[in-house]
């Protein structure tokens, strides 16, 4: 800025470059995606048949 607060007229560009990311930031983001894709296989139950009872140990 100028003395009297005005624009001096200077523009600085630069190239803008993107980051790129360690191979052990890529690791733990695909054990990450891995697990987040495990869970709900493992959550699931197998189907029952109709008359099925679960065995219960008092």
């Amino acid at each position: 800025m100028g003395r009297n607060g005005g624009f001096t007229g200077q523009v600085v560009f630069s190239a803008a470059t993107a980051a790129v990311p360690e191979p052990a930031t890529w690791a733990m983001m695909m054990l990450g995606l891995g697990a987040v894709g495990f869970a709900p296989r493992r959550s699931r139950t197998p189907a029952r048949l109709a008359g099925e009872r679960r065995l219960s140990i008092a």
